[in-house]
């Protein structure tokens, strides 16, 4: 990991940005993207979005500082919700050691509303007025309802969107955490958070998968925030805090095994890694550590978490703790993993200006 991505800090118009914080002593030369966040990293690149508008995506390399703007998906996508990955446009034929700097794809997934006009002064006669029907007079009869999931593909080898494939809509939309690939299949994290999003990338084919049962102490159980990761062994993994105060690695199986409450069992997952984070952050109150989850760094099983304005990591193997950034209002952190040549790091050094108000160091 060179470094992550998170929100920097807010500037004159309260409006937070994408910011590079380094781990290594490989410093881009542009840390600071006013006027965009990040969206997601994969295979050396950061795919970046617009504050006001999503759907203007930028392709960012934080080694040679190279930025690619992506032409906007099609204007009838992402009505309701979306989110996009970047990917190498070779993946499954190369090892990303160095592929960086050719072509890429863009991954966008979401979902549509349809729009309906409604009788308003007709429609709550017989029953009443209820919420809906506020909704409704509120915008002129005009009302959003759930249509479909979509998936749509951009490539930089063609300069365009592929055609959008569709699904039946999932009654759930998808969320903003990061995504995970594993093998040929994209993940992505959906807002209810029982189930995750699979994208496959040959078929474009769209499918759930369960997960299990949320174990908390806590009220409202239903929307316990988690991180997906690739496990160092290939699989698909994910985070997050269960019990008010445990933060938990689970990892998809092949033999539906469950290690966990059989009362609460969901086939093919595993539970290989517990870390108690009041041992680690005995002050802090349990309402706090149970959102404290932001992000999640692939392949190397250590977590983002973030508490009273610092960003720290944890690694789920030794249990150690590390401070690697102080900053307000911070939810979302997106590792950076890439290689680096010795050159390249030692001009990044001499020319690229410095982040002044990290304290990262290697994760």
């Amino acid at each position: 990991m060179l470094g992550f991505l998170c929100d920097g800090q807010w500037d004159g118009d309260r409006i937070p940005y994408a910011r590079f914080v380094p781990t290594s002593s490989c410093v881009p030369p542009s840390a600071d993207h006013h006027g965009q966040r990040a969206f997601d990293a994969h295979h050396g690149r950061v795919l970046l979005h617009g504050i006001t508008r999503y759907d203007d995506l930028a392709v960012w390399d934080p080694i040679t500082d190279k930025m690619v703007e992506v032409p906007r998906p099609p204007g009838s996508l992402g009505d309701r919700s979306k989110k996009a990955t970047v990917l190498c446009a070779a993946n499954g034929v190369c090892d990303h050691i160095d592929c960086h700097r050719g072509p890429f794809i863009v991954v966008l997934v979401g979902t549509n509303n349809d729009i309906v006009k409604v009788d308003v002064d007709n429609d709550y006669i017989e029953d009443g007025l209820d919420e809906a029907d506020v909704h409704d007079i509120l915008w002129n009869g005009i009302r959003r309802v759930p249509k479909d999931m979509f998936a749509c593909v951009y490539s930089s080898e063609s300069g365009a969107w592929s055609k959008p494939t569709y699904a039946e809509y999932l009654d759930d939309d998808v969320c903003w955490n990061r995504s995970a690939l594993v093998g040929n299949a994209l993940y992505f994290v959906l807002r209810k958070f029982d189930r995750i999003l699979k994208y496959d990338l040959q078929t474009r084919k769209m499918s759930t998968v369960r997960l299990p049962y949320v174990c908390t102490k806590m009220i409202f159980t239903d929307f316990v925030r988690i991180e997906l990761t690739a496990m160092e062994d290939g699989r698909l993994g994910f985070a997050r805090v269960e019990e008010s105060n445990e933060l938990c690695l689970w990892s998809r199986n092949e033999d539906n095994k469950v290690t966990r409450d059989e009362d609460y069992k969901v086939e093919g997952w595993t539970l290989c890694k517990v870390v108690d984070l009041k041992k680690l952050f005995p002050l802090v109150d349990s309402i706090i550590l149970k959102y404290c989850l932001v992000g999640f760094v692939e392949g190397v099983c250590v977590a983002f978490v973030v508490l009273e304005n610092g960003l720290f990591t944890i690694d789920m193997k030794s249990e150690l703790m590390k401070k690697v950034y102080e900053g307000h209002c911070m939810s979302f952190v997106v590792p950076y993993i890439s290689f680096c040549y010795p050159a390249l790091e030692a001009a990044s050094r001499d020319d690229g200006p410095k982040v002044g108000t990290s304290s990262a160091s290697n994760a």
